[in-house]
């Protein structure tokens, strides 16, 4: 059960605008048209304060900024908040993910100070200057060598540079490898990447759109040696849009909005994951769900996630699918959560994190659905995916794959 005493981990959203248009990211379909029901917005300074007061603050052992539908650098007062997260708690870690294709060299040098030994900046740079916007789409070059360059040149805080491993970038994991140690970072990380479908085409791949939804490319699985284990057997089957058989065409606005429509087919009753994906329905069924947030463990290590709305989640998987494209996934936890009303979980005026983790639904709702014998009973199919014993060989291929 979640104790507002023991919350050491901050999982804040400080933004969900990007400059980004990665196509697995859930602020877009494939890269291309933005998802409709997503709302885009900064935390200011003064929210922040209203939202963490200096006694969550201080018992911080990290604050980790990275999000699910937005890049932190694109928040205007970030380096004020970290000042003031600096201030009331000088030796908790900031840890922050970024394309780094924004802002100015002075913002890296300012962030590099106001961070310090007591944390790091992970820059997920997918490639060099001819392949990184490949999957990175819309980052510019330039500015992501301003931005490394100016963050590593103050050397007052670590720096790592975090390389999805793709079939048109493979080939330069050395080259950038040696590229990140003459800037000065600390670690590289050749990551195996996420997201790919099964395809009658050949190698397992992950479509690209452009923005109006017409199709623009494919991206294709590396060499073995840097597959994700889930290629073996993707869960997700591909299935050509026909945009690709006419390139030029574009999506229709209603057709993007069905995607996310939450009173289409997947809210139908008689739908369920053991019709689409047995095997995956069948693991989770039967697995013991072990919530990383709640920290079993260590109890009194827990964490929380933050949206830049103000909606308290445990983790980012489950925050992620809440406002993503309809599915069984998705519409079973929005309609768990709404039995409880959203109310309950989004900081405001009258509701603090501390009201919100002594919720009914933060103290017994989530721990008694993963208690449920399936998934028909209940049991929530995120969670079971992403925290589910020996379930997600996706999830864990990727983060042995960063210890290398």
């Amino acid at each position: 059960m979640y104790n507002y005493e023991n919350i050491r981990n901050i999982h804040f959203e400080v933004s969900s605008l990007c400059n980004a248009e990665c196509p697995v990211c859930n602020r877009r379909l494939s890269g291309g048209p933005k998802n409709p029901i997503m709302t885009e917005r900064a935390v200011t300074l003064e929210q922040f304060k209203k939202w963490f007061p200096d006694d969550l603050l201080k018992q911080l052992d990290q604050l980790l900024l990275c999000g699910n539908y937005g890049d932190p650098m694109t928040a205007p007062d970030l380096i004020p908040i970290l000042t003031y997260f600096r201030e009331v708690n000088p030796y908790g870690t900031i840890s922050m993910n970024t394309n780094a294709g924004g802002r100015d060299k002075k913002f890296w040098e300012d962030l590099s100070e106001v961070i310090g030994e007591f944390g790091r900046v992970v820059f997920s740079v997918d490639g060099l200057e001819d392949t990184n916007h490949l999957y990175r789409k819309g980052v510019n070059w330039k500015k992501v060598m301003t931005a490394m360059t100016a963050f590593t040149s103050t050397k007052k805080a670590r720096a790592t540079w975090e390389f999805l491993v793709f079939e048109h970038n493979q080939h330069q994991i050395a080259e950038a490898r040696e590229l990140s140690k003459k800037l000065g970072m600390h670690e590289f990380w050749a990551k195996k990447a996420m997201g790919f479908m099964n395809s009658d085409i050949g190698k397992p791949v992950i479509r690209a759109l452009n923005i109006d939804g017409s199709f623009a490319y494919n991206l294709y699985s590396p060499d073995e040696e840097w597959q994700n284990e889930a290629i073996k057997n993707p869960p997700l089957k591909y299935k050509p849009l026909s945009s690709e058989l006419m390139p030029q065409k574009a999506m229709k606005l209603e057709d993007i909005t069905e995607i996310f429509n939450y009173n289409s087919k997947f809210f139908n009753s008689s739908f369920s994951p053991m019709a689409e994906d047995p095997e995956g329905a069948k693991k989770i069924d039967n697995c013991d769900i072990v919530c990383e947030a709640l920290n079993w463990a260590e109890p009194e290590l827990q964490s929380v996630f933050v949206s830049s709305t103000g909606i308290v989640f445990p983790c980012c998987f489950t925050a992620s699918k809440y406002v993503g494209t309809a599915s069984y996934e998705t519409m079973q936890l929005r309609a768990f959560v709404e039995s409880y009303g959203e109310e309950t979980i989004t900081l405001s005026d009258t509701k603090n994190l501390k009201d919100i983790l002594e919720s009914d639904l933060m103290q017994n709702g989530y721990v008694n659905r993963w208690n449920k014998n399936s998934i028909d009973e209940g049991k929530l199919y995120t969670c079971g995916i992403f925290c589910g014993k020996d379930v997600n060989t996706e999830l864990k291929s990727t983060k042995e794959s960063m210890g290398q």
